[in-house]
């Protein structure tokens, strides 16, 4: 169920250097894991993951073209953005009575951050988006902030 203890066991699995050289390779240049996902006392000393909204944006291409994913890899990311618990966010306006459009996502929260990256998907055309955004006062701002994002682009693909 937490994504966190998933990446943490990537981390661990894979090993950080090797992540990092991944992120390089396929061109993510600006983004860099230092430590595990909730690794608070890392925090504490300045020992942060960083990325920025292109390189997310990029990782979601990755979904559809490239040669450093196996089919059967990006079609377990494709179900499991699918199928996202959270639809608070970027799918909040989705509207369940229209099928044609298909949205995927994968959410990020911590106090004062609201993240939310995705596709929107039409049989004729896809839509990334990325909108990473830190300084809200109260949480649910940032939400709504973000769902008005998305429903703009379903009013754009629909």
């Amino acid at each position: 169920m937490s994504d966190n203890t998933a990446a943490n066991a990537v981390i661990n699995t894979v090993g950080i250097e090797n992540i990092n050289h991944f992120f390089k390779k396929v061109g993510a240049l600006n983004t860099q894991i230092s430590r595990e996902f909730m690794d608070h006392e890392a925090l504490k000393n300045n020992n942060d993951n960083m990325t920025t909204a292109q390189d997310m944006c990029l990782f979601l291409d990755l979904l559809n073209n490239n040669d450093f994913l196996s089919l059967k890899s990006k079609k377990l990311l494709l179900k499991s953005m699918k199928n996202q618990q959270f639809k608070d966010k970027l799918p909040s306006y989705q509207n369940m009575f229209e099928e044609h459009v298909e949205i995927g996502n994968k959410t990020g929260t911590l106090s004062g951050l609201e993240h939310d990256i995705g596709f929107f998907s039409t049989e004729s055309q896809t839509v990334f988006v990325t909108v990473l955004s830190s300084g809200w006062k109260f949480n649910h701002e940032g939400q709504q902030m973000i769902a008005q994002v998305g429903k703009k682009i379903q009013e754009y693909i629909s």
